[in-house]
């Protein structure tokens, strides 16, 4: 009776133990707990069949039996319970790290999301010169979120802009008009506006530059605009514009996670400035600033007019200082014109003054000595 009580105790701490870990951990026992285990019930299972009735010498003598084997068995499960302990501190590794290789995955998947969706339609319209044909085209290389469209009929108005980039999915637009020889460039947020019209010059291509700079095709640009884009409100809402435009979403899918080049506006003059730079390694190492090259194209903008509306609308802001290239080439025909009146008066002046000159009569003796 005493041995079958002594071995209920030993296997009522070990069930304890075991409640004690986690699940995990009761899954990476030892093969010698779970054969002490066995033995355990098997001798349980023995002690039902063993006769109730003996001597009380013979219990005594088992009971001294027993405790040595209380001894092994407390230091077999003291080994246990430290092997627990180094298994459950692996595990617990283990699972941090998979939590933060989880955590990395779904990170870079996120990264890898179309979640900004800006695309720009460029294109321009009937009759646009051979330079601004060179320039739309530097265009959509250096933008990768940009679609092209086929030339747009000259004649027609500018409001059908709006439903072809709809049907193009674009919620931007940027277009070229050409009237005779002056090129004109829209930059509009479709189909609600606003938009911005802009007189170009002094535009060069990649082709016509041919300079040292280079970067991925592809590649996202990074924007720096002048401090003085922040001195007025409507040179803010052209910056906003621009940022929308010019700036590739994060995980386009014909863009790459690069950034090496950079996109410029400078504001000197009321006029914007824009240049595309190279962003290469420093010469030495004492400068740690990165050193720009020019990669090129490069072209002027003077702000016309802002208007409420996508090509149309209320106007907004309108530039008094600017002169339209008509009303400059107008006023050169009249300089040249102002020319030629003042050389037709001389010439009339002239010849009235030869009509009014007095006739002084001849002296007759003059001819007596000749």
């Amino acid at each position: 009776m005493t041995k079958r009580k002594l071995r209920e105790a030993e296997l009522a701490d070990l069930i304890a133990n075991r409640d004690s870990d986690d699940d995990e951990i009761s899954l990476g026992l030892d093969d010698e707990d779970g054969e002490d285990v066995e033995e355990d019930n098997e001798g349980m299972g023995d002690d039902d069949d063993e006769n109730e009735e003996e001597d009380g010498k013979e219990e005594e003598d088992e009971e001294e039996e027993a405790q040595p084997v209380k001894k092994q068995k407390s230091g077999a499960s003291g080994s246990s319970i430290t092997k627990k302990n180094g298994s459950s501190s692996e595990l617990n590794k283990l699972k941090q790290s998979l939590n933060t290789l989880k955590a990395s995955q779904k990170k870079a998947e996120d990264d890898k999301k179309f979640k900004n969706k800006q695309r720009v339609l460029i294109f321009g319209n009937t009759g646009i010169t051979q330079r601004f044909r060179h320039l739309m085209k530097n265009m959509l290389e250096i933008l990768p979120h940009s679609k092209k469209e086929v030339k747009y009929e000259a004649r027609e108005s500018l409001a059908p802009i709006n439903e072809v980039s709809e049907m193009r999915s674009c919620n931007n637009c940027v277009f070229f008009e050409v009237r005779k020889s002056d090129t004109y460039m829209w930059v509009s947020r479709v189909p609600n506006g606003p938009s911005v019209k802009f007189y170009v010059s002094n535009m060069h291509t990649l082709g016509e530059l041919k300079l040292l700079g280079n970067c991925l095709k592809g590649s996202r640009p990074l924007l720096v605009f002048d401090k003085n884009f922040d001195s007025e409100p409507h040179w803010r809402l052209i910056k906003e514009l621009f940022t929308q435009v010019f700036g590739t979403p994060r995980g386009h899918p014909h863009s790459k996670p690069f950034i090496d080049h950079t996109f410029s506006f400078f504001l000197q003059d009321g006029r914007i400035w824009f240049r595309n730079y190279q962003l290469g390694e420093p010469a030495t190492d004492k400068v740690t600033d990165p050193e720009l090259v020019e990669i090129g194209p490069r072209f002027v903008l003077h702000p016309i007019r802002i208007f409420g509306g996508s090509f149309g609308g209320p106007t907004l802001y309108k530039n008094e200082s600017f002169i339209s290239p008509s009303q400059m080439k107008a006023a050169a025909r009249m300089q040249k014109s102002g020319r030629y009146r003042e050389r037709l008066f001389e010439k009339s002046s002239a010849i009235a003054r030869r009509s009014n000159a007095i006739d002084v009569p001849t002296d007759e003796l003059d001819e007596v000595f000749s």
